[in-house]
Formats: C-alpha cells, structure tokens, sequence
C-alpha cells in the first residue's frame, strides 16, 4: 500500500500544480501557465477544442497530431458537465488510475523495482503534463502478462510501446504479435477508410516537425530530412541489439528498457514528460538506484528550465538549454 500512496501523493502535488491554470483556460491558456510553472496538454489541448461547447468528433471532424485512441481519449472527457475543471479532474483520475495499474503490472513483473517509477518526482512534474501515463500503462501490462492485446492498444495510443516489440521476438509467442497487429489494424483501419487525411495526420506531422529542446538542437543539426533519416537508423539499431541479445524473458525487457533510453534520447522533440517512459523502463528492470538518482536530476533540470524558467528568461537561459538536454 506504501508504494501506491506515495505514488498518489506526488501525482496530487501534479494535480494541485495544474490546477492552479484553470485561473487562465482556453486559447490563453499557454502563456500564463507557462509564467507560473502550470502547464498541461490537458488543459491546453482540451481548451482549444471544447471550451467553447464544441464537441468535434476526432479524426472524423477534427485533425489530431495523437494515434487514434489518444484522440478519443482527449475527446471524452469533454462532454462531462463543468467545463475545464471538470475536465482535468476526469482526465486526472484515469491518468491516476493508470498510474496504479503500471504499478500492479510492474509488481508482477521479475527482477523490476516499482518504487523507481512511484518514487519519482517526475510523477508530481509530468503525470499531468500530457496523457503519457495511459500508454505506459498498456505497455508494462503487456509485458507483465504476456498480452499483445495490450500491446496493440499501447501502440495505437501512443506508439512507444512498440519498442517492446524487437527485445520479445525470441521470446514470445507469435500470438503475442499477431493479436497486437490485429488490434492496431482494428483501431486505425476503420478511422483511416473514414478520414484518410485526417488519421494520418500524425504521420506527416511527426516527419514534419523540427527538432525542439532535442539532442539534435545541441548538435545544431536543423535538416529535418537528415534528423528523420538518423533517428530512424539509431532506433532501428537499438531494435537489432534488442533482438540479437532477447534470448530469456530477462534479456528481452532489459532490451526494451534500451530501446526506450535510445528512443528518448535521440526522439526529434524532447517532451520533458517523456522522462515517464524512461523512468518506467528502468522500474521494469530493477535499474541501480544510482540511474534512478541521475534521471531524478535530469528531469528535474527539464522541468526547471523548459516548464518554469524559459518563460521568463528565455534569451539569457537559452544557452543552458545544450547543457540540458546533454545532461538528459
């Protein structure tokens, strides 16, 4: 029980943290938030779309730079009466309740340590940053039951869970895969037939993007074809040792857990909140508590400079940013 009270606990300092931006909801949002160190996705996304009582239907009557059931998932809780608030508080209770069950699935799961991911305080900086915790959650019940249902369903909320996929070739069942692979199809294919050009909108978005507070920034790399082409190689070479050493169950999540960190380090935007993913995998594979403390101190640094600082100094802590995302 201690695990999942101290995890809830930083996840209410998040959700206090947010909070404090229902002050400024809708298309203001952004820069008063950004000013006291509030900012969500949630809010920020949502107020876009719904504050003003619309209800666009994702994909169909709306473009979404989010896979299919994140779209859906940000679509929701929209029609609950009460506006922004009411909203935050929806969307923060099953961003909670994910958070419980990534703890359950890592529990069952040998050789991991859950205290890694309920003990951070990236918990309290990015639980609420952005639905992360959703497709996090799909993964590691992927991993700690086998079930490429999950898998498919992680996939098709928020891609990364894919990286489970090289590491458990050897190891898993081929049912593993082939469930997953129907579940994927399942989701997309209806939405694609019925809105091509919106559902893959987040395939020419993400190829179109320019790197942000990346390691492609602090190599002062700007092609964005050039920075496509690299981070496609150094994932793809990541899956291959994932692959070639994913001989027992244990290889094979130590090779996910590597896949993630290669993932996350060379990814063309660095979303601070995507040090949840980190902080999952080395919960999954029992990482040192020394790894533990270095990602501590490098989300921290993130959320400090991207989410609280920059807004108000950006000119003057513009170079820092290089240091930064060295660091991370």
């Amino acid at each position: 029980m201690k695990l999942f009270a101290v995890a809830l606990l930083l996840f209410a300092i998040g959700f206090a943290n947010v909070a404090r931006g229902l002050d400024d909801p809708g298309r203001a949002y952004r820069g008063p938030a950004l000013n006291n160190g509030s900012y969500s996705d949630l809010l920020a996304l949502s107020g876009d779309r719904y504050l003003h009582g619309d209800h666009p239907i994702p994909y169909i009557d709306d473009r979404i730079e989010y896979p299919v059931i994140l779209g859906f998932v940000i679509w929701l809780p929209s029609w609950t009466p009460g506006g922004q608030t009411a909203y935050l508080i929806v969307s923060a209770l099953l961003l909670a309740a994910c958070l419980l069950w990534c703890l359950a699935s890592l529990r069952r799961i040998p050789g991991s340590n859950p205290w890694l991911l309920a003990a951070t305080p990236a918990l309290a900086l990015f639980g609420l940053l952005n639905w992360d915790l959703i497709g996090i959650a799909f993964m590691l019940a992927a991993v700690a039951g086998g079930s490429g249902a999950w898998l498919g369903l992680g996939i098709a909320t928020k891609l990364f869970p894919i990286a489970a996929v090289p590491g458990f070739l050897r190891v898993a069942k081929a049912r593993w895969f082939v469930v997953g692979a129907i579940v994927v199809i399942v989701v997309n294919v209806p939405i694609a037939i019925a809105a091509y050009d919106n559902w893959a909108w987040f395939f020419k978005f993400s190829s179109k993007r320019r790197p942000d507070f990346a390691i492609w920034n602090a190599a002062h790399i700007t092609s964005i074809g050039l920075i496509n082409a690299a981070s496609l190689a150094a994932l793809a070479a990541a899956g291959l040792v994932a692959l070639r050493y994913g001989r027992t169950p244990r290889a094979a999540r130590l090779g996910t857990a590597f896949v993630i960190a290669v993932w996350m380090t060379i990814n063309k935007v660095g979303s601070p909140q995507y040090a949840l993913w980190v902080f999952a995998a080395a919960a999954m594979v029992g990482a040192p508590w020394s790894i533990f403390g270095a990602l501590v101190a490098a989300s921290m640094f993130d959320f400090s400079l991207e989410l609280w600082l920059m807004p108000h100094h950006a000119l003057v802590l513009r170079p820092l940013v290089e240091v930064m995302v060295l660091f991370r």
